[in-house]
């Protein structure tokens, strides 16, 4: 692994410090594949008005294929309350992807692998789980030996997947205090059901019709993440191992999780989410009418940013 020096970066008036980290990683096992997805950026945002031993930590990450700079809207929330904040990027998106033009469209991402028939499967989301908390704990100690912020108070903030993503690292691997997640939740199963929705359904009766041989390999990568989903969802051995709720007996009742869903979300179901939580010790779940899956429809930056000063509040600046 190699981390190389930071650069200042500025965005929306706020300075921050950009890291570059390469960390190997074998997620497809296509070399030229797997040397993109092990690089990615790190960007860490301080507060002025906190000395760094006592500053609470975010780390942030964004949903399917989407960049980590689509996270930049808490920036304002958490900062102004004393909270640093750290973004990673997931793989399959923004730098560490394969379609910078087409930001949030994990189908086009895989469409331009370099190999269109890498196995899309429950064994790749297994790893993928593996490699998002490996770095997130690369991004937590280059917060902590770099720039002083030892405090125990971690929060790990996921919108959309993610939310999963966070959940495996906080469930499975016991990183952070709190888990906040958006849109998103932590059970791999119904979150895989709500996702597939009537385009799964449709699409895997599509996919029962036409047997491999006669597709193009241009549309094996779009067959393959509709039968991942269909395999998420009924569950073999890596998605049991992929799920985070395989571990939540390791959370108890001193670790919060709360989860904002929109009412009019078309890709989570709100009453799964409600019920997901119900099974945490320390579980709630908060459903906004209205609101749907991002954008600005139903005013998703807003309910974010209130969401996370409440969920945060005993931890910010007095």
């Amino acid at each position: 692994m190699h981390i190389y020096p930071p650069e200042r970066t500025t965005h929306h008036g706020f300075h921050g410090h950009r890291y570059w980290v390469e960390a190997p990683c074998k997620l497809t096992g296509e070399a030229q594949a797997d040397a993109v997805l092990s690089r990615y950026p790190v960007h860490v945002y301080l507060p002025r008005n906190r000395p760094a031993a006592e500053t609470p930590i975010v780390l942030a990450l964004q949903g399917i294929a989407n960049p980590w700079h689509e996270n930049l809207f808490i920036l304002p929330t958490l900062l102004s309350r004393g909270i640093a904040v750290v973004f990673v990027e997931q793989p399959f998106a923004g730098e560490r992807g394969f379609a910078h033009d087409k930001p949030g469209d994990i189908l086009e991402q895989l469409a331009r692998l370099p190999d269109p028939t890498i196995a899309i499967d429950d064994r790749l989301m297994e790893r993928v789980m593996h490699t998002v908390s490996r770095d997130l704990h690369i991004a937590l100690n280059i917060a902590r030996e770099r720039h002083g912020l030892t405090s125990d108070k971690v929060a790990l903030f996921g919108v959309s997947l993610g939310a999963l993503s966070s959940s495996f690292a906080f469930m499975r691997d016991g990183l952070g205090q709190r888990l906040l997640c958006t849109i998103g939740m932590p059970d791999l199963y119904w979150f895989a059901q709500s996702f597939g929705g009537l385009k799964g359904r449709t699409a895997a009766f599509v996919d029962a019709l036409i047997p491999d041989f006669k597709l193009p390999k241009s549309l094996m990568p779009y067959r393959n993440f509709i039968r991942m989903l269909g395999t998420l969802t009924y569950g073999g051995a890596p998605a049991v191992a992929a799920n985070p709720m395989t571990w939540i007996d390791r959370v108890g009742p001193d670790r919060r999780v709360r989860i904002l869903a929109g009412g009019d979300d078309p890709l989570l179901d709100p009453d799964a989410a409600v019920a997901c939580a119900a099974r945490f010790p320390d579980g709630r779940a908060y459903v906004v009418p209205g609101m749907a899956h991002g954008g600005e429809d139903g005013g998703f930056t807003h309910h974010v940013g209130n969401f996370l000063a409440t969920q945060l509040g005993d931890w910010s600046v007095r």
